[in-house]
C-alpha cells in the first residue's frame, strides 16, 4: 500500500482520500490504527478470499466498493467484478487504481466500475 502511495501517481487530493481516518485505508495507513485494523479487518477479508479462490463462481458483485481493494484482489485472482459505489470520487479514483495494478501485474483485470446506489 505505501509503494502504491508513492508509485501511482496520485494527486494531493486523491492521496488525501486514501488516507482519510475515517475511510477504510486511512485506518491501515495511520500508524495509531493500523494494529486495529490488521487484527479485526485482515483476518476477514482473508477468510472470504479464500472462500473466493475455492469457489467455482467467476462473477461477483462488490457492493460499496469504495477504493475497490477487494475487487482488485478478486479480479487478480481470475474473477470477474463489478464494483458499485454511490460516490463518483471513489469510482474515479478506484478506475486510477485498477490501472495502477493492471501495471504491476502486467494483465488486464477484469472490473467493470458502476457509480450509483445499488
Amino acid at each position: 500500500m505505501h509503494r502504491e502511495m508513492e508509485d501511482a501517481g496520485y494527486n494531493d487530493m486523491e492521496r488525501l482520500a486514501m488516507a482519510d481516518p475515517v475511510l477504510y485505508y486511512g485506518r491501515y495507513l495511520s500508524a495509531r490504527t493500523r494494529q486495529y485494523f490488521e487484527l479485526t479487518v485482515t483476518p476477514v477479508i482473508a477468510a472470504a478470499l479464500l472462500w473466493f479462490r475455492q469457489n467455482d463462481s467467476k462473477l461477483v458483485l462488490d457492493l460499496g466498493c469504495g477504493l475497490a481493494m477487494q475487487s482488485i484482489i478478486l479480479a487478480a485472482l481470475g474473477k470477474e467484478v463489478i464494483a458499485v459505489d454511490l460516490r463518483p470520487e471513489s469510482i474515479e479514483l478506484a478506475t486510477k487504481r485498477k490501472q495502477y495494478y493492471e501495471r504491476l501485474l502486467g494483465r488486464s483485470l477484469a472490473i467493470d466500475f458502476v457509480c450509483g446506489d445499488f
